[in-house]
């Protein structure tokens, strides 16, 4: 098992608390997986710093029984989101709610189609669209600066 860090603390030393952990093979590029902690299941990425845009982009998506990718569902085993932002020089971390997720279209429902990937904007990140600057806002509800060592 690679080593996960949730902060400062080492799940390994935990790791009676960590459950059913899954490398997503198709997700590699974005360090996904997948594993229930303290009976929560968590999905987890890293994101990817973009050359071209403010922000960082993320994918978020698995496949249906014909193999299409879809976004991930309102009724889909999930608790949290935890995407893993760092640059050179800053690092930090989002902990999405599924309900946070669901709210804001990225998760689909009856509702809304959800979204396969989307734009993040961590607290170092100066946002200068209208659209990007919305997604922010709302998006640091749920950041935290500092470490997180993740899954890699």
């Amino acid at each position: 098992m690679r080593r996960v860090f949730i902060g400062e603390i080492d799940i390994k030393k935990i790791s009676e608390k960590l459950d059913s952990y899954i490398i997503h093979e198709e997700a590699q590029e974005y360090n996904g997986c997948s594993y229930i902690y303290e009976g929560k299941y968590y999905i987890q990425r890293s994101s990817k710093v973009t050359p071209k845009k403010v922000g960082q982009f993320v994918t978020l998506w698995k496949r249906d029984e014909s193999g299409k990718t879809i976004p991930y569902h309102l009724n889909d085993p999930l608790d949290y989101v935890l995407i893993i932002c760092d640059t050179e020089s800053e690092q930090g971390y989002f902990l999405f709610p599924k309900d946070a997720l669901v709210k804001k279209g990225i998760l689909s429902s009856e509702y809304k189609e959800g979204k396969r990937g989307f734009r993040l904007y961590p607290k170092w990140d100066q946002a200068t669209s209208k659209q990007a600057i919305s997604s922010q806002k709302w998006q640091l509800d749920y950041f935290f600066n500092g470490t997180f060592q993740g899954i890699r």
